[in-house]
């Protein structure tokens, strides 16, 4: 074998193995977290409950979650943090965990338009969820008058 020939047999090994290397089929341990907006409930004059839900798989942390909300798409005002249980913030090994978070919202104005979406943060990066929104009942219902003619 020439010299040329052992120089292009050892950059085609070369390439094999970073090839070989990079193609692992070991699921990393740290994925993104995924958050949703689920609907309001509950929804009266001057009450809601919001909904949201967040996805943790493998070593995943979110230690931090919160509603952001308002009554523009802004969402300028931001709930208190909502704790997730040790075993829902941090699944072990393979785990894939779903939890659903809920906020009771009083003193809402009837007839207003409010949007939401859920938040989270791991002191890194902060995620959102999809922004919804919902308005609270405008009036209460009248009652039904029947007239004899």
């Amino acid at each position: 074998m020439n010299i040329k020939m052992k120089s292009k047999l050892i950059i085609y090994l070369g390439m094999m193995l970073a090839i070989l290397t990079a193609c692992s089929s070991e699921k990393p341990t740290h994925l993104e977290p995924h958050l949703a907006t689920l609907p309001a409930s509950g929804i009266t004059r001057n009450e809601a409950t919001l909904h949201g839900s967040v996805s943790l798989e493998g070593e995943t942390t979110l230690p931090t979650l919160s509603f952001r909300y308002g009554e523009t798409e802004e969402m300028a005002l931001t709930s208190n943090p909502i704790s997730l249980s040790d075993e829902d913030s941090n699944p072990s090994g393979d785990d894939h965990s779903t939890t659903e978070v809920a906020l009771c919202m009083m003193g809402l104005k009837a007839g207003t338009t409010y949007y939401y979406m859920l938040q989270g943060s791991n002191g890194r990066t902060t995620l959102s969820s999809n922004p919804m929104s919902f308005t609270p009942c405008p009036t209460k219902s009248q009652p039904l008058t029947i007239r004899k003619f």
